[in-house]
């Protein structure tokens, strides 16, 4: 159970979102016909651009707050045509508990060397992109 008051970012598209978006767009990170899960969401950038650039099922999670998973489903909602919205699905998640919902549409692929250590090159420059910029998304302050 939590115990502390929990501040949460999501009202802010990160760096690292826009990197993420970008990757996606100029074909560096390919995600057509792919599973694409995005764990802290926020806005959803990066899942949405994902979906648009033909992934085949999108999960976007963040924090089980109603109001933050209301705010990305209308991302959603604004963003990505009626047709392919069937293939994206807004759930929450809280870390440390069990992942039941966030992985429910992942079909999981035999793993292989290369795979993880590809996911660590592609997360690598993220993390360097830590601080948040205005959102072009919809805006809650009071998440």
């Amino acid at each position: 159970m939590l115990t502390r008051k929990v501040t949460l970012f999501a009202h802010f598209v990160w760096n690292a979102a826009i990197l993420a978006a970008d990757l996606i767009i100029v074909g560096d990170f390919t995600v057509a016909k792919e599973t694409v899960l995005e764990l802290g969401a926020g806005a959803g950038l990066p899942g949405i651009v994902a979906c648009l650039h033909g992934a085949r099922i999108v999960v976007l999670s963040d924090y089980e707050s109603p109001k933050l998973l209301v705010n990305l489903q209308a991302n959603v909602d604004d963003n990505i045509p009626a047709a392919l919205r069937r293939n994206v699905f807004v759930e929450g998640h809280i870390w440390g508990r069990a992942p039941g919902k966030i992985v429910r549409y992942v079909i999981w692929p035999r793993w292989t060397f290369e795979e993880p250590r590809l996911t660590i090159g592609i997360l690598r420059p993220f993390l360097a992109s830590s601080s948040p910029i205005a959102s072009g998304c919809r805006n809650s302050t009071s998440l």
